[in-house]
């Protein structure tokens, strides 16, 4: 027997309008008394699990802010030396992205059940590592782009030597996070190489670097290298 929760527009604006608070625990019972399948009204069991309607936008907004105070306290500030290297770094990091990998990270870990320990630095070297691919592709070698979510890219404020730099470490910082105890406390060791594996394997000579070759050279190293 399958319980279904009732999703009509008609029963939800009648248990808003009448005030019933009983009419989220009604369902939909599926039987198959006869050669095929009813539907028809009753009372749930009192296990039932009532499901409410998610407010995507409100949910995006809420994990940003997460992912934004998150990386703030982790990442060095413009005043700890070397200066320019972490005022580099907080300049691309901070622009005011999306955080769409790293909301998704949390998103998937919440959906499969409790979000394990170290959820959120896993899920920010993403954007750590995301930042660091930005800073190289904006380069006069790459892409040689001048703007980045309206403002002047890396190399153009801090120079093409900085911007390199920049990106390196953030690309680094990454595998920190995922591999320091204070944040990963509770993390089982065999999960916690694995991710880091899965890390490497992304950001490495099979994953952005891959498309880095392809960019840099008009996507002509594709042809002399297949794969």
């Amino acid at each position: 027997m399958v319980w279904l929760l009732p999703s009509f527009p008609s029963e939800a604006a009648r248990c808003a309008s009448t005030g019933d608070h009983e009419a989220p625990l009604r369902a939909l019972r599926l039987t198959a008394s006869r050669p095929f399948v009813t539907l028809r009204p009753c009372p749930a069991p009192v296990a039932a699990h009532v499901i409410y309607p998610m407010n995507i936008k409100d949910y995006l907004e809420q994990k940003r802010d997460d992912v934004d105070r998150f990386l703030d306290s982790v990442m060095p500030n413009s005043t700890t030396a070397p200066t320019t290297l972490h005022e580099s770094m907080r300049y691309s990091l901070m622009a005011g992205g999306k955080r769409v990998r790293p909301i998704l990270a949390i998103a998937a870990a919440e959906a499969v059940g409790q979000p394990a320990p170290g959820l959120m630095p896993i899920a920010c070297s993403l954007e750590l590592i995301h930042t660091y691919s930005l800073i190289h592709d904006d380069l006069p070698a790459m892409d040689n782009d001048d703007f980045r979510r309206g403002k002047p890219t890396n190399h153009k404020v801090y120079g093409d030597a900085m911007a390199i730099l920049a990106g390196d470490a953030l690309l680094t910082m990454a595998f920190d996070l995922c591999s320091r105890p204070d944040l990963m406390k509770g993390c089982d060791p065999a999960r916690q190489v694995r991710l880091i594996q899965e890390l490497a394997y992304g950001s490495g000579n099979v994953g952005i670097s891959l498309r880095f070759r392809e960019r840099g050279d008009g996507g002509r190293s594709s042809a002399r290298y297949p794969g």
